[in-house]
């Protein structure tokens, strides 16, 4: 009896190993790290904390990672700089390591943008320039936290959208946000208003003016003379400058601009960015 029970102890015992390992494998690599690395200190202990436990529901419910990293120094390429630490400490779910990354540098003022596996689909390069938007005016002026904020918002916004089979494309525009639709408005109003006053007061000064039965009540005498002339043709002169050829070579661009394309890093995994000057 005592060996049949050691034998069922010791096979609960290699399932919940063999669990846990499948787990791990298809959850977070590194479930323990932070996932707000905050090298600049934008943002305040309290702001940091409930980023943290933001990002870990998100991850518990769609199995996707989201990483935050600001850098006040020269790193160098910050994109690689930020996929190097993603891809070498554990960070992404699933064998394809899911997840995306938001780098903010007030060394260089940008921000970039990088997503990994399932997040190439779920965050289309429409979508990662339409998250810049949306988020970079803040970084802009000066309010970090904000602009941090809204990214992890947005992710959470962007992965609901794709679980319901709809990742957000070209085909639709996302929703304007409140203040700048209210200041949109605002100024169409004002704008209307100006126009109508100043109409009416140009309109007022030139009711002066009464219609005359002849045109001569318009001319200043003597103002109009008719003579004769002629114009003869004696020679010309014929300049030709030889048309510069277009080159047929053609360069590929790379992620410096405001969108990059799918590209591997030097971990040798697969990343899409797109990256914003402020």
């Amino acid at each position: 009896m005592k060996r049949f029970i050691s034998i069922v102890l010791l096979a609960v015992f290699l399932l919940g190993v063999g669990v846990n390992a499948f787990a791990l494998h298809e959850g977070s690599g590194n479930p323990e790290a932070e996932r707000v690395l905050d090298g600049a200190e934008l943002l305040s202990d309290s702001r940091e904390k409930s980023l943290e436990k933001k990002i870990s529901r998100i991850g518990e419910k769609y199995g996707f990672d989201v990483l935050v990293i600001t850098v006040a120094t020269d790193v160098g390429d910050v994109t690689d700089y930020a996929e190097v630490i993603y891809d070498t400490h554990g960070y992404g779910y699933g064998e394809n390591c899911d997840g995306i990354l938001i780098v903010v540098s007030t060394f260089t003022r940008e921000c970039t943008l990088s997503v990994t596996g399932r997040g190439e689909d779920v965050f289309t390069e429409y979508g990662r320039e339409r998250i810049l938007d949306l988020i970079y005016r803040k970084f802009t002026a000066g309010d970090y936290e904000a602009g941090i904020s809204k990214f992890v918002t947005l992710s959470e916004k962007f992965l609901a959208k794709a679980e319901k089979g709809q990742p957000y494309n070209y085909n639709e525009k996302y929703y304007i946000p409140a203040d700048y639709a209210f200041r949109i408005l605002v100024g169409v109003f004002f704008g209307i208003i100006g126009g109508l006053v100043v109409l009416s007061v140009k309109r007022a000064g030139m009711k002066t003016a009464v219609r005359q039965k002849t045109a001569s009540a318009y001319m200043v005498p003597g103002s109009m003379v008719m003579g004769t002339g002629r114009d003869v043709f004696i020679t010309s002169v014929v300049t030709k400058t030889p048309k510069a050829q277009q080159s047929s070579q053609s360069g590929r661009g790379g992620r410096g601009g405001s969108s990059g394309g799918s590209h591997v890093s030097s971990a040798g995994r697969s990343h899409s960015s797109a990256t914003r000057k402020f």
